[in-house]
């Protein structure tokens, strides 16, 4: 990679369901369809992020501290200071997005002092919803973390309006949830 040089898409999936949810497929989805292929696809639950707990707020003082630095946060952060574009997967459990987003937005702290935090905040970044209710709540929370992004940055997805039951992890079986996808992406 020539200096300068930005590789292309990320896509991190932060549902905390093993196996084959709607998160991990809506991920494959936009892997293959939108970036045919050419983007990192990073599953939340498999990786090791621990979120900010049990310290003493060590990093504040020593940012080389963190008692977690070990874990994969700042392979991730990095990862989307990289790319073109990050395109984040969230699911909402309980009206808010899930407690990964949280525990990885927090550890922001192992990377905020890094040379590649500009570029991270650069990183042009979408968000896919997965929700059947708290879009406005959603949506505030992730563009107050985020000054760049807007609503035409969100896309919320209710598996009610496909026929789909959440907790199923079938909502790709509708094709109008693809086309819904294929035309949130349309713009890049």
């Amino acid at each position: 990679m020539l200096a300068g040089e930005r590789l292309g898409a990320v896509i991190v999936n932060f549902s905390g369901r093993i196996g084959d949810g709607n998160g991990s497929a809506i991920g494959e989805f936009i892997r293959r369809n939108i970036f045919s292929g050419g983007a990192e696809l990073i599953n939340f639950n498999s990786v090791s992020v621990h979120p900010c707990t049990g310290c003493g707020y060590e990093c504040f003082y020593d940012h080389d501290s963190c008692r977690y630095a070990g874990d994969d946060a700042v392979r991730i952060y990095e990862a989307v200071a990289d790319a073109e574009m990050a395109v984040f997967i969230v699911p909402s459990y309980c009206d808010f997005p899930c407690s990964n987003y949280f525990a990885f937005k927090e550890r922001a702290q192992c990377f905020c002092w890094s040379e590649k935090w500009q570029a991270y905040l650069d990183t042009r970044k979408k968000f896919v919803v997965i929700a059947n209710s708290g879009f406005e709540t959603i949506s505030d929370v992730i563009k107050h973390g985020f000054s760049k992004v807007t609503d035409d940055d969100i896309l919320l997805l209710r598996c009610l309006d496909y026929g789909s039951v959440s907790i199923k992890g079938n909502l790709m079986e509708n094709e109008r949830a693809g086309e819904r996808i294929r035309e949130f992406f349309d713009t890049l």
